[in-house]
């Protein structure tokens, strides 16, 4: 990977100091250039006001709506475009500022834009540059926007002309396999930021937050980050926050079920909207918007048990630290946080093998499926549609009716096992991520809630059972009186609370429920019973439902028998098992473990193997 430095003198705080354009091409007299990454070093910097405010017609991808919000509240010239702009509001954007184009787009609706641009006699490909925004987004949000990033991908390469932007580069065996060759233009500042931590260990996390929010003096605001509406909700309701003092910036894309979470008084904002004493973050507002508050501490919560609150350490984490430009506090940070303390078996080195052996036999597979005639492939790939296919690192092409191994897959597959199984297991881990990527921890802080202090900030209600929700679930199906679905009827709270609730009803019925004596475990294994899936995604699941896990699960060779032997009764298949059955499932691997004193012969899972056949 080619890589060329730009030295930023003291001094200096803006790339607009020292570019007028985000093409390097004639900088560095090196056309490959043209194609680049930009690693600008610094959050805050003003990568897109270069973009946004140069001479050069420009198109920008970015991640969230929230930051193309952002973005055009701050520039009037600036169009910006989601999902809610209409096509008319684009074509004549563009016939009144022809000459000087500047479009800030999602990355969802940059297909949309280009098709535009070139039907009203614009090439973007040849005439624009292009800018995609805050790069790591594309690795971290990758397995969750799988086809948007894709085509984002394909088509940017398309262009004459592109430049991929990140303060906060993803390690490099995360990145893209399509971006892995493009050249680096790397901005090294001589007055680095220098974060400050204050890390906080809590065991109760709301309870913490609360408790943080009522210790701060009353001339700060707090701006909490954390990428939870539920967690949000629960902060609100245990600190008795008013609505006038709270803004809540989430997405907009489920308002509706957000809505729903945060109870109608309390309104969901932007970024645009005036800081408030609280401000509550999720994602969408986590990278590249700009917060200015002169009074504003940052705080950052993640919970190990909410996967999707955990922020990589190399990316977001760095982003969020640096969305309030203008504080007085803006060099220190507060992260909240707890750890796992059923820390996995299995090491990183040990994924990483198991996980490359399984890659060998996907792109065997999608070989072996592709070479078969059109119409035999078809039905294939159908029949695995079907029964619930579980090719982590395969997608299947429906112009070309083929199978596709995606090696992105698997780094990500990777990076989240890191992220989930060391990055957040330990203090000591935490602190070496801290270490590595240049924040200095300041304080250290482990925070205990009393039982009286939780008491008193959560009055004990009762707790309503699987049972009576089930029947008073039934009795609103039954009465035909919920025929539409609304975010606020009873029968759609009651899937919210309970969703276990809506699959019995409709898949097992009322009989064979109560036959079951609304028992959650038994319901939840009839449901894998009736299933369509293949026989070997029902005994994993089956066994999930155990207590077994992809990774790190430590069990004698007669615990394993006695628990397969139970699942192949219950799905009546007609075979003895032994403990290496586990095998066909899970890559394991012999260990040996003390119990009761004595050394004993056990099997511990590595990862979940690939289904494709029975």
């Amino acid at each position: 990977m080619q890589t060329e430095c730009i030295t930023a003198p003291k001094g200096t705080n803006y790339l607009s100091d020292l570019c007028d354009r985000l093409v390097f091409s004639d900088r560095f007299n090196d056309k490959d250039f043209n194609k680049c990454i930009l690693d600008k070093g610094r959050t805050g910097c003003g990568g897109t006001h270069v973009a946004i405010n140069n001479d050069y017609p420009t198109l920008i991808a970015m991640p969230y709506k929230n930051l193309v919000y952002n973005k055009t509240g701050q520039f009037k010239h600036l169009l910006g475009v989601t999902g809610d702009t209409r096509d008319e509001e684009i074509t004549r954007y563009i016939h009144e500022h022809g000459d000087r184009l500047k479009i800030a787009t999602t990355y969802n609706s940059v297909e949309r834009v280009t098709r535009l641009l070139q039907q009203n006699g614009v090439n973007p490909y040849t005439g624009m540059d292009l800018l995609v925004d805050e790069l790591h987004v594309l690795t971290n949000s990758y397995n969750f926007r799988l086809a948007a990033i894709r085509k984002l991908v394909a088509q940017s390469l398309q262009f004459d002309r592109v430049t991929y932007m990140t303060a906060t580069p993803v390690d490099r065996e995360f990145l893209l396999d399509e971006l892995a060759g493009l050249p680096v233009v790397k901005v090294e500042w001589e007055e680095p930021e220098i974060t400050g931590i204050t890390s906080i260990h809590a065991t109760d996390l709301i309870n913490s937050t609360v408790g943080l929010i009522e210790i701060e003096p009353r001339d700060n605001n707090l701006h909490l980050f954390v990428n939870s509406v539920e967690f949000i909700s629960s902060v609100i309701k245990k600190a008795s926050l008013q609505p006038e003092e709270v803004r809540i910036v989430c997405s907009t894309e489920s308002r509706g079920k957000n809505q729903a979470k945060l109870g109608e008084r309390y309104e969901i904002e932007d970024t645009t909207t005036p800081v408030k004493r609280i401000n509550f973050y999720t994602s969408t507002a986590f990278e590249g918007c700009d917060i200015y508050d002169k009074r504003g501490k940052t705080f950052i919560i993640t919970d190990i048990h909410r996967g999707h609150t955990l922020l990589d350490m190399s990316t977001t984490f760095i982003q969020v630290a640096g969305r309030v430009r203008d504080s007085v506090y803006k060099s220190e940070v507060t992260h909240l946080y707890n750890t796992n303390q059923y820390r996995t078996n299995v090491s990183l080195e040990e994924f990483r093998a198991a996980t490359g052996r399984q890659a060998g036999k996907s792109k065997s597979f999608v070989e072996a499926i592709n070479q078969m005639q059109e119409e035999h492939r078809k039905t294939v790939i159908a029949s695995l549609k079907k029964t619930g296919f579980d090719g982590k690192y395969i997608t299947w092409n429906d112009e070309t009716n083929t199978l596709e191994y995606d090696p992105n897959l698997l780094k990500m597959d990777t990076r989240n096992f890191k992220l989930t199984n060391h990055d957040y297991t330990s203090l000591e881990s935490v602190r070496e991520e801290y270490r590595k990527r240049g924040l200095i921890l300041k304080n250290q802080y482990e925070a205990h809630v009393s039982e009286v202090e939780k008491e008193k900030r959560m009055p004990a209600k009762p707790r309503e059972s699987f049972r009576d929700l089930f029947n008073e679930y039934a009795d609103l199906k039954r009465s035909g009186s919920m025929i539409l679905s609304f975010e606020d009827d009873r029968a759609t709270i009651i899937e919210r609370q309970k969703p276990l609730v809506k699959p019995a009803f409709y898949k097992i019925g009322e009989c064979r429920v109560k036959e079951l004596n609304y028992n959650v475990t038994n319901i939840k294994r009839e449901l894998t019973k009736l299933s369509l899936t293949s026989e070997g995604n029902k005994i994993v699941e089956l066994l999930y439902q155990k207590g077994y896990t992809d990774t790190g699960t430590v069990k004698t060779a007669t615990e394993i028998k006695n628990d397969l032997n139970e699942i192949y009764g219950f799905l009546e298949i007609d075979r003895k098992s032994v403990a290496t059955d586990l095998s066909n499932w899970f890559e394991i691997e012999s260990v040996t473990r003390k119990i009761d004193g004595k050394s004993t012969s056990c099997y511990k899972t590595i990862r979940r193997k690939i289904i494709y056949s029975e």
